[in-house]
């Protein structure tokens, strides 16, 4: 478990207009067309993180250098405090990357969840046609290129192609939770920056979060290959 006492009211400061300041708009430019991956992580507590959105998608994207392939990776970080009408206005603002790369939605069970009934789904228990359903709706809805669930036992992930499901090597008895989520996104993107497969890249990110629970040490590339050895000795 854990408690946190975070003071948020200076994460108001996270918005475009500051953003522009520290880093001028033809900075940005070439800071974003020099990248492959861009991440925006927690959401919920960035209340003025969509107004960074609008500056990428609205200024910014459209100068940068074109790159089909670049990532665009989002985790909303526990959506629930955050009203009905802040999350659908957030699903738009996703919605607006498409155009320009790879944009990946990352979400727990509960969020999936959350986002599934937002737009029209029930969800069911958790098992691997369901977190597939969960996943394919929600990007299709966003249409966008991929949306990952990651539950603590396996992952799913949908793109217009298809849908995945790996079970994960699940431990009754972790060292660590906290930040097995983020360790499972770094995981997976890591992955797809190399160029893996989608289900590969989800049975990496599983051992990714696998090591570190079992560890509360984030793996090396080294360290992911033993675990896999270990987990999956016949393949």
């Amino acid at each position: 478990g854990k408690l946190m006492m975070g003071k948020m009211r200076d994460l108001d400061n996270v918005n475009a207009e500051n953003l522009l300041a520290a880093c001028p708009e033809a900075d940005l430019v070439e800071i974003v067309s020099k990248s492959d991956l861009i991440a925006a992580t927690n959401w919920t507590m960035l209340n003025n993180l969509n107004s960074i959105f609008e500056l990428l998608t609205g200024k910014i994207l459209p100068q940068a250098a074109k790159n089909a392939n670049r990532f665009y990776f989002f985790d909303l970080c526990d959506p629930q405090k955050r009203t009905k009408e802040d999350i659908q206005d957030l699903l738009k603002k996703l919605s607006a990357f498409a155009p320009f790369g790879k944009a990946v939605l990352g979400l727990n069970l509960k969020e999936a969840e959350q986002i599934y009934r937002l737009i029209g789904g029930s969800p069911e228990d958790e098992y691997a046609d369901s977190l597939k359903e969960m996943a394919t709706a929600i990007r299709k809805h966003l249409g966008i290129y991929a949306v990952v669930i990651h539950p603590t036992r396996s992952a799913a992930v949908a793109t217009k192609d298809g849908a995945w499901w790996v079970p994960g090597p699940f431990v009754e008895s972790p060292k660590i939770t906290t930040g097995a989520g983020d360790v499972f996104n770094a995981g997976f993107m890591t992955a797809q920056l190399l160029g893996l497969s989608m289900e590969a890249s989800l049975t990496q990110a599983v051992c990714t979060s696998g090591f570190y629970v079992r560890t509360a040490k984030s793996p090396t590339i080294a360290d992911i290959k033993s675990f896999l050895q270990e987990i999956y000795p016949n393949s």
